[in-house]
């Protein structure tokens, strides 16, 4: 496979543009993210515009993973939920631990590798404030693109 290394991942990069970069980040942000300050390095890229291609492919899948959550609470975890331990009672605990702790809790979930898509999901079925949840999430993302995109520039 042509990502088991920067310089292959570089290469695919550099060979299909901007847009497949951005589809593969919306996947995977930070190593193509790294790969793409690479190329941007080199001269191929405008660093500034893989910042700007990093965040929104960062932001678009959080986003939806929030909606899913935030629509899918009644078809899918008020039905389904008690299969996977997620009680009325223990949702409505969540729902007062995130609203309290909506920094904290978002850092945790986006922060900790396999606990994003699920915490994400889960964020949206407590009905986490929509704003509260854009702020944190755009607090979060700046830092994170910025260290993936300073970490693959040098």
């Amino acid at each position: 496979m042509l990502f088991l290394s920067l310089q292959g991942t570089a290469e695919w990069i550099i060979h299909n543009g901007y847009s497949l970069m951005f589809i593969a980040m919306l996947i995977e942000g930070p190593v193509i993210t790294a790969a793409g300050a690479f190329v941007a390095a080199l001269g191929f890229f405008n660093l500034w515009l893989v910042f700007l291609l990093s965040l929104v492919g960062s932001l678009i899948p959080d986003a939806l993973c929030y909606a899913i959550g935030f629509w899918g609470r009644e078809q899918f975890i008020d039905k389904y939920g008690h299969y996977f331990g997620v009680t009325k009672k223990k949702l409505r605990r969540m729902e007062g631990m995130i609203g309290k702790h909506a920094g904290k809790s978002l850092v945790a979930i986006k922060l900790i590798p396999l606990l994003a898509t699920p915490g994400l999901i889960a964020a949206g079925a407590t009905k986490m404030n929509l704003k509260k949840y854009a702020f944190w999430s755009i607090a979060i993302t700046i830092p994170s693109s910025l260290f993936y995109l300073i970490l693959g520039y040098y």
